[in-house]
């Protein structure tokens, strides 16, 4: 029997598929007159408006933990069941609106700040909107389950995408669990500051260093966001903007100096990985910022270099 040429889509599908694809290439061919017509104002709002879009979507895809960027994984299932919220009638999604609401608000400030610095691009730093955001995926969930069409069940689908992202989840927190040996340190068979520097590297040597130095130290970070062991003498720069902020406020590293000795500071570590990441990504600092900060340092008494990573200056 000659093979034959079977049709497969229905009026229906076939004018939902065209169209589709002319919506989807036809904005990208009428972006330049959008963008001209709006003038710079309109632009500006155009690119907030795809940033916060696009967002999730990057967060989603482009976040690895421990990566520069999102710096955290947060695996598809949220994502995947958001749009399907829009499937529930209005009176269906009761806290799932007031949920959406948060969200958007939440998205259109991580856009923002992520446009004024590339630190505040981190998905950890907006963990507060995660809730809200489960909870208009939950209702995506309750959508696509509802959804009916000859052939196909969605809910069927959409128990199998949760199952397998959890699963998948699991099984990567397990693993992660498994390469970070805890019960040997739970178990007594490693001591805890041994487990620390297992799993912080210099960083738990540099909070050695500090703690070596005696209870009265008071010790202000720079491009260190991370106190542990170490609070309440350490001043973590949590926003790893500290001496831009310092830079702004005072301008003379004399000045600043002075400022954080007013503050009780009596030592300053400094995070070279940390500086060498700003210094490349973050356009907000200058030459003379990085030169004022060299003649700061040139100043202080060095009192221990920890690895290539941190150096501790004595400030009085």
């Amino acid at each position: 029997m000659k093979p034959a040429l079977h049709r497969t889509l229905s009026t229906v599908e076939y004018f939902a598929f065209g169209f589709g694809s002319m919506v989807g290439v036809g904005w990208l061919v009428i972006m330049d007159d959008w963008l001209g017509r709006g003038g710079p104002g309109g632009a500006a709002l155009g690119f907030l408006i795809g940033g916060v879009l696009l967002l999730p979507i990057a967060a989603t895809l482009r976040g690895v933990e421990g990566a520069p960027g999102f710096a955290a994984s947060l695996g598809p299932l949220m994502l995947g069941l958001t749009p399907a919220a829009l499937l529930l009638r209005r009176k269906e999604l009761g806290l799932a609106r007031l949920a959406a609401v948060f969200l958007v608000a939440g998205w259109i400030t991580w856009a923002i700040a992520g446009l004024l610095s590339i630190q505040l691009v981190q998905s950890r730093l907006y963990y507060v909107i995660f809730p809200a955001w489960a909870v208009v995926a939950g209702a995506g969930f309750a959508g696509l389950s509802r959804l009916r069409l000859p052939r196909l069940r969605f809910g069927l689908l959409a128990r199998a995408m949760v199952i397998l992202s959890l699963g998948l989840s699991a099984i990567g927190s397990s693993l992660d669990l498994l390469r970070s040996r805890p019960q040997e340190a739970l178990l007594g068979l490693e001591s805890e500051a041994s487990y620390r520097a297992r799993r912080l590297g210099l960083f738990e040597h540099a909070m050695q260093a500090i703690a070596d130095l005696g209870p009265e130290v008071s010790v202000i970070s720079l491009w260190e966001a991370r106190g542990l062991g170490c609070r309440p003498a350490c001043i973590p720069d949590y926003w790893l903007d500290r001496w831009h902020l310092a830079r702004l406020s005072l301008s003379d590293p004399g000045a600043i100096l002075a400022r954080w000795r007013e503050l009780g500071a009596t030592h300053l570590l400094v995070y070279r990985a940390g500086l060498e990441f700003v210094r490349a990504n973050d356009d907000r600092y200058t030459e003379s910022d990085w030169a004022a900060l060299d003649r700061l340092l040139g100043d202080l008494p060095l009192v221990e270099r920890i690895g290539e990573a941190y150096e501790l200056y004595q400030v009085r």
